[in-house]
């Protein structure tokens, strides 16, 4: 979906993918660990659509990970940021029936998204789930134990819903 954007957009960028992890590391008044929210492009879909059992992927992984190593009650976040199409499968989208990659504009094979699976860089998608989540897991500690900008005040959110059928955009001018 990236490269469909216009080529002077992508030019404004180094990379395709955005590479950039935030932590942001949770302490109580004595300075002792809460928690960690995290946020880093990468889809939690490591597992593809052949598994049929329950998973909290890699970035349920990554959690798990983190918080086995800190004491207490301490809870990690991997939460999302603007992940768009980064996929964590790095060998791309292949047709399980022959081989061949999947139709990159729809990830399908011969009109079906079941025939297309992802795969990589594991030897399978457990695999897959564990070496995703390790490096994120190892990056976001990196930057835990690193954490020294104090930030104080008080939270607040924004939060809406908005109904995409009843949105325009305009392409190629033309309203849609």
């Amino acid at each position: 979906a990236y490269l469909n954007n216009p080529l002077e957009e992508r030019q404004q960028y180094e990379h395709n993918t955005d590479k950039l992890m935030t932590v942001l590391k949770l302490q109580d008044a004595k300075g002792l660990g809460l928690g960690m929210i995290n946020w880093f492009a990468v889809h939690c879909t490591s597992m593809n659509n052949t598994n049929k059992l329950i998973s909290s992927d890699n970035k349920g992984y990554a959690a798990l990970l983190f918080e086995s190593e800190l004491p207490g009650e301490f809870v990690a976040a991997f939460a999302q940021s603007n992940e768009g199409d980064v996929s964590p499968n790095t060998k791309g989208a292949k047709c399980i029936d022959t081989g061949l990659p999947c139709a990159a504009n729809r990830s399908t094979c011969h009109g079906k998204n079941e025939l297309c699976i992802a795969f990589g860089p594991g030897k399978d998608m457990k695999d897959s789930t564990r070496i995703i989540a390790t490096l994120q897991y190892e990056k976001a500690m990196e930057l835990y134990k690193a954490a020294t900008i104090p930030l104080k005040g008080p939270i607040d959110f924004r939060h809406s819903y908005v109904k995409i059928s009843n949105q325009t955009l305009e392409v190629n001018g033309e309203m849609v």
